[in-house]
């Protein structure tokens, strides 16, 4: 057995059909009598398509320019008697361990009847109940 050296080119048989005959075979490319109305097909199409836009275009407005909205604010208000400790560490100078304290107020205690009653805990003075003020729903007969 005897390897071809670098000046031999070992080739492909080749095939007697051209490659405009492959492609016929396989049905991508249209005979010549059959091209012209291909060409209306896809023009048709690229019109439609631009009405589509057109239209559609006019219906949505334009572009929105993010910057130039007008800010919106988000009202968080927690009602201490149905808030779980999710909500509550979320409320300002509260941390995990007093929002802890009172959740387990409650449990043992019962519902808050006014807002104010979360300064029985400890470590809720004047200070920090200002800061949650803004952010406490009113409750009973506070509403």
């Amino acid at each position: 057995m005897t390897c071809p050296s670098n000046r031999e080119t070992v080739t492909a048989p080749q095939d007697k059909t051209t490659f405009r005959q492959r492609l016929q075979w396989f049905g991508l490319l249209f005979a010549r009598r059959d091209q012209p109305y291909l060409v209306l097909v896809l023009m048709a199409c690229m019109v439609g398509m631009g009405v589509f836009y057109w239209r559609h275009a006019a219906e949505t407005g334009g572009l929105i320019d993010i910057d130039q909205l007008p800010s919106r604010t988000a009202q968080f208000q927690v009602d201490l008697n149905t808030a779980d400790w999710g909500e509550i560490v979320n409320l300002p100078g509260v941390g995990p361990s007093l929002a802890s304290q009172i959740v387990d107020y409650r449990q043992a205690e019962g519902s808050f009847s006014a807002v104010e009653d979360v300064q029985l805990i400890h470590g809720i003075g004047p200070k920090k109940f200002a800061k949650m003020l803004p952010f406490l729903a009113p409750l009973g007969d506070e509403r």
